[in-house]
C-alpha cells in the first residue's frame, strides 16, 4: 500500500484550525471609536478573504483523486492544485514541480526522481544555498536519491 500523506480528516483539520484563526480577531486601534459599537472594535477576515495553503511532499491522491468532486481542487500547472470552494485551498505537490525558478525554494521537499533532477540543476547551476537546503532536509525526505546524488557528483 502507498502510503497517502494527506487523509480527509487531516484535511478537514487544516481547515478547522483555518476557520478557528479566522475567527480570532485583529486588534484595531479603538481611538475615537464608540464604546458600545462592537463593529468597529474587532476585525475578522470573511471565509472569501482567507487562503489556506498545504504543502504535502507526496501527491494527496485520495484528496485530489477519489474525492476531486467533493472537494472541487483543479490542477493549475505541475504539481500545483486549487480550490475555491468557501474557504481558498492550495495544494502544491514539490515532487510533481517543474524545474524553474519559481519553484526552486520548494523543490528541496521533492522526493525520488524530482529531486535527484533538482539536486543534478543545483550542482550544474551552482546552486549553493539550495544544496545546503537540500543537505539540511534532503535526509529526511529522500534519504536514497539524495545519497545515490551525492555519489555521482563525487565521481565527477
Amino acid at each position: 500500500m502507498i502510503y497517502d500523506p494527506l487523509t480527509l480528516a487531516e484535511h478537514n483539520r487544516i481547515l478547522m484550525r483555518a476557520w478557528a484563526l479566522g475567527a480570532t480577531p485583529k486588534s484595531v486601534s479603538t481611538e475615537h471609536q464608540e464604546e458600545d459599537d462592537d463593529d468597529n472594535k474587532e476585525s475578522v477576515p470573511l471565509p472569501n478573504q482567507m487562503t489556506v495553503t498545504i504543502v504535502c511532499v507526496m501527491r494527496p491522491d485520495k484528496i485530489l483523486t477519489k474525492l476531486r468532486n467533493e472537494l472541487k481542487f483543479k490542477r493549475i500547472e505541475a504539481g500545483i492544485y486549487h480550490s475555491k470552494e468557501v474557504l481558498e485551498k492550495w495544494i502544491i505537490c514539490p515532487s510533481e514541480l517543474a524545474l524553474v525558478p519559481k519553484n526552486y525554494p520548494l523543490l528541496p521537499l521533492a522526493r525520488g526522481k524530482r529531486l535527484e533532477k533538482f539536486i543534478s540543476l543545483c550542482v550544474r547551476e551552482g546552486l549553493n544555498d539550495y544544496l545546503r537546503l537540500i543537505l539540511d532536509i534532503g535526509l529526511a525526505t529522500s534519504p536514497e536519491a539524495y545519497w545515490r546524488k551525492i555519489l555521482e557528483v563525487k565521481q565527477m
